[in-house]
């Protein structure tokens, strides 16, 4: 992963890094402070072909409504206090995996609670991105109304997420590497002692 500073950070650079298929973390005084996840066409793509039986079946379900002999509610009745609004876009609903796990590590227990803020890109900043981790929020990002990807605000509680949800596969690591340390130091012991007995 290629870290970027968060005074660096440019529409250009994101798009590139979308281009690339590749995240990219997001640093400030040389501390990585979040992520960024980039959201390109591909990706949505991607998306909507591994979500396309649940869209047919939602395109089915809404011309069925349609075909339906109630009437459809007007723009007051929608707008009426207590009637069931659509609620503010949500950009990220494709992305639910990705909001799970960041709705574990904010202590949030269901995914359509984390909070999720647009911001442009000149609003990003180190400020930005400390106050969306203290609020277990994630940052759209965009350009001129155009989606660019997600940044994943750094804390200590996902860091320490992140190490527990690995501890496994860290421990086996470490005995690996001791194991081949340990087999190391053998076998450069008794190729000095080899080279000892034939002077």
């Amino acid at each position: 992963m290629r870290t970027i500073a968060i005074r660096d950070i440019r529409a250009e650079a994101l798009r590139q890094a979308g281009a690339e298929d590749e995240l990219l973390g997001v640093t400030d005084s040389r501390v990585v402070t979040g992520v960024f996840c980039p959201i390109g066409q591909d990706w949505l793509l991607d998306v909507a072909t591994r979500n396309s039986a649940r869209l047919a079946e939602t395109v089915a379900a809404g011309e069925q409504e349609l075909d339906g002999t109630d009437p459809l509610p007007t723009l007051e009745e929608l707008r009426a206090p207590g009637a069931h609004t659509a609620g503010q876009p949500r950009p990220l609903a494709a992305a639910a995996p990705l909001v799970e796990a960041f709705a574990a590590v904010s202590g949030t227990p269901e995914q359509d609670q984390v909070s999720q803020e647009m911001v442009g890109i000149g609003q990003l900043s180190a400020a930005r991105l400390r106050e969306a981790a203290a609020a277990g929020q994630l940052l759209v990002v965009t350009d001129r109304r155009e989606l660019l990807g997600i940044v994943i605000p750094v804390n200590q509680r996902l860091l320490a997420h992140l190490v527990q949800q690995n501890l496994p596969r860290l421990r086996n690591t470490v005995t690996a590497g001791e194991a081949e340390y340990q087999a190391l130091i053998a076998d450069t012991v008794s190729t000095m002692f080899g080279a000892a007995a034939t002077m």
